[in-house]
Parts: C-alpha cells; structure tokens; sequence
C-alpha cells in the first residue's frame, strides 16, 4: 500500500534542462532514461526512493512545458478571483485532460495539483526570456512550496540574470549540477525543501535520515565485501599434480597464469558488489582501471608498500608462510621453507611474481605437486585494498546522472597515507588469516578486518568532503 505521508517532490520546466538527470540523481536510480534529445519524457512518471523496504520519498518527473503562454491565458480568461486559483487549474485540467492540445501542461499540472512540492529546472546556459515568466506564472498559482534549481548544462553563463528572475517567484534558488552532485549535495536540496515546508518537515526529515542511515549500511557493507575479498586473496592457492618428467617451468608458468586470472576475478568480483550496494547500473565505465591488472608491477608501485614497509612487514609474513609450507607436507619436514620464507619475505622487490610466488613440492607416491599461493608477503592485500579505496570512493560519490564520464582519481589512496598504528592492526590480522589459510578460522578475522577498513572508508569520504573545491549545491 502506498504511503500518503512521504514527501512527493515533482520536477518541472523547460524541455530538456536536465529534469530526468536530477530525478536519477536524487532517487539514486541509474534506470531512469537519460538523452540530449527534447522531449523524450512525454508522460509524468513517479519514482518512489525506498530504503529496506521503507518508502522515504517520491519524485515526480515530467514533461517540458510546451504551451504555457496559451495556458495560462486561459487561466486568465477563466479566473474569478485569486483565491480560486487553484480551483481554475482543476477545472482546466479537467477540459483538456487526455487530449492533444495541451497535453504536456495537463500532465504537469495534474501532478502538481497533489500538494507537492515543486523543483523548476532551468539551465544557466541559456539566457531567459518571456516564455519563461508563464511557466513560472502557472507555477505559483498553485500555490505549492517551489524552489527554483539553476542547472549549468555547459556554463554558468546566464546565471545571474537567472539568479534575479527566480528570486521573484521560488522560495529558494539552488545551483545544483546533477552530474557532479553527491550524496552531500542531494542532502542539501532536501534540507532546502524541509526548511521551505514547515507542514512537511517532519516527513521530509525522516526521508534526511532514511539517507544517511542507508549510506552508513553502504559503506559498512562496502567493508565487508572488502574484507572477504582480502581474505580469499590471502588464502587463494592453486596446485596441479605433475609426473617426474614434467617441465617443471611450463606448471609454474601455467599455475601463475591460473593464479594471476583468480585473483583477478576476486577482485572484479568486489567491484561488482559495491557497485551494487550504491545502486549503480553502469557497464564499460572502468576498463581504464581495470586494465591496470591488478598483479601488475605498474598496480605494486603505485598502491604496493613501501621499501620499508616491505621490510617490517614482509618479514614477518614470509615467516608464517614458510611455517605454514612445513606443515602441509604432512611430518615431512623441509626446514629450510622457513628460512628461506623469512628471507624472501624481507626483501625489497615489487614484482608481483616476488609476492605471488609460493611454489612448494609435496611428494604423493612418486608424483609431485606444485602450487602457486598462498601469499608470502602483505603487498598484496595492501595493494587490493588500495584499489577497493578508490573504486569505493568513486561508487560512493558518482553521480546516478553520470553513466558516461566516470573517471578515478588515481592520485589518492596509497598505502603510505595509512597510519602506522592502521597499518600494523591490519598487518597483525592478515598473518592470522596466512596462519589459518586452510582452516575456517581465517573468517573469524573477518569482522575484525571490515571494522578497520570501514573506518578507513570514512576517513576517505570525509577527506573527498572536505577536499571538494567547487560545491555542487550552492543558495543563491
């Protein structure tokens, strides 16, 4: 059953002025049907933003004004008086109803006659004119709460012109650029509208709250899908039997291939769940980041350790993975695995071979078995983790509008901006996983480990926050 109590926002103006990129924007739905070309919404569609289950608001998109100098004309020839305005809109409504002539303004103002609340969209690109003033003039006979939302489709041109036109008819004037606006901007148009609506406000903030508390369950789910992923990533190995007269190098060579494509396909598989988690439905938009194999030396430079960071923590995880290699053979030891972990595991090197490369022989009557992984080194869960930073990041923030240019900032989230004490907590909880690598008790870590990267999740956002230069909602 619908909810008559959430707020219902409809969104009206001009033909193609971005109607439809704002309703996507604010209903974060990527579904909604997005072109230059004018004129393809033709009908008004409601789009109801529900949360677990939890109707929080509904937005209204329509149709670009086609007629509103003859309407409202109309309007005016069939006025009594201006406290039967709204009377005279119904009434218009009803004669023209269905029909070719006036059709558009029959859909926009039949929604409009609910007691919504009004975003008139127009783009700063373009300079006003008089068949603007009818639109705004039916606009205001209604007698709906409006705020005014200044688009700058390819500039800013106009917008002062805009800026005293719409101060003259909306309670509220907003910049806001649907393709660029996040989670924080969108915030901003509902507070305006709450702070505009005293009747509605307690309904229009339980919609806030639904948001934030929605975007607090992204990111916490965001952080356990990248736990699982450094868990799976740490503990994956593959293996093939092979005879005494095998080429030895082609198994390995065939195992690192097996092993490089897996890991590969964790995290692709990561990206792909937090896309979901923030609703987005985009496809070949992040082939340049995913080009960058995620093995790659190029990938161990520029998100890997350090040189000393290599060091303090390699060691230590060469150690337990040595350790490890012993006890697999099943009581056959070879003591030298641990030396020989512990030292590779101090060197110096980025080659993702260098980290991957955890071949071991296990004796099985008369055969051998070779095996790439589990990992010898933490490079590469910091590596991950330093990828998932900036996928999340960019799903968290990237417009539902923007399904075309969506770019990453490749120059943050190295694994030198980490804390120390980050660092060694999550270094400390991966050698447990390497420990427990073949056991179901590398999961108990899991939880330890989402609470840590969550943390680091929402340093980043609030670091994206405080860093954003030009605001995307800006009061006039």
């Amino acid at each position: 059953m619908e909810n008559q109590d959430i707020p219902v926002i409809v969104v009206v103006g001009h033909p193609n002025k971005g109607k439809s990129s704002i309703v996507s924007t604010l209903t974060n739905d990527s579904s909604i049907r997005i072109s230059p070309t004018p004129k393809e919404t033709t009908v008004s569609e409601a789009y109801t933003a529900t949360v677990n289950g939890k109707e929080l608001y509904k937005i209204i998109d329509t149709p670009g004004f086609e007629n509103a100098r003859r309407v409202f004309k109309w309007m005016k020839d069939n006025e009594t008086q201006a406290t039967e305005r709204p009377q005279t809109i119904r009434r218009f409504i009803r004669e023209y109803q269905g029909k070719d002539l006036f059709f558009e303004e029959t859909q926009i103002l039949s929604a409009l006659m609910t007691g919504s609340s009004i975003l008139y969209v127009v783009d700063s690109s373009i300079p006003y004119t008089d068949n603007y003033k009818f639109e705004m003039e039916l606009l205001q006979w209604t007698g709906n709460r409006r705020v005014a939302i200044i688009n700058p489709i390819t500039s800013s041109r106009y917008s002062k012109d805009w800026e005293m036109v719409l101060g003259q008819y909306f309670n509220e004037t907003l910049y806001f650029n649907p393709y660029k606006a996040d989670f924080e901007a969108c915030l901003d148009v509902f507070r305006k509208l709450k702070d505009m609506d005293k009747t509605r406000a307690y309904f229009i903030d339980e919609a806030i709250k639904g948001l934030k508390q929605n975007r607090v369950q992204q990111i916490s789910e965001s952080a356990d899908v990248m736990a699982g992923t450094l868990i799976d990533l740490i503990s994956l190995k593959v293996s093939e039997r092979i005879s005494t007269d095998s080429d030895r190098k082609t198994v390995d060579a065939r195992l690192m291939e097996k092993y490089i494509k897996k890991s590969s396909d964790i995290e692709r598989q990561s990206h792909e769940a937090i896309k979901d988690i923030y609703y987005h439905d985009i496809k070949h938009t992040f082939e340049d980041f995913f080009q960058r194999d995620f093995l790659s030396d190029d990938s161990f430079r520029e998100f890997g350790l350090n040189k000393w960071d290599l060091t303090k923590y390699g060691a230590l995880s060469g150690g337990a993975a040595g350790a490890l290699a012993d006890l697999a053979i099943g009581g056959v030891s070879f003591g030298i695995f641990a030396g020989i972990g512990a030292l590779a595991g101090g060197g110096m090197g980025y080659k993702a071979q260098d980290v991957v490369e955890n071949v071991g022989f296990f004796y099985l009557k008369n055969k051998m078995k070779r095996q790439v992984g589990p990992i010898k080194r933490l490079n590469l869960p910091f590596v991950a983790l330093a990828r998932g930073r900036i996928f999340h990041q960019h799903m968290a923030t990237l417009s539902h509008a923007n399904r075309e240019h969506a770019k990453f900032d490749m120059q943050i989230k190295k694994v030198d901006d980490l804390s120390s004490s980050t660092k060694n907590k999550l270094q400390k909880l991966c050698n447990k996983v390497i420990q427990y690598h073949d056991s179901q008790y590398k999961w108990d870590y899991k939880d330890p480990i989402a609470k840590i990267i969550e943390d680091i999740f929402k340093d980043d956002l609030n670091k994206f926050k405080l860093g954003s230069k030009t605001p995307e909602v800006e009061t006039i």
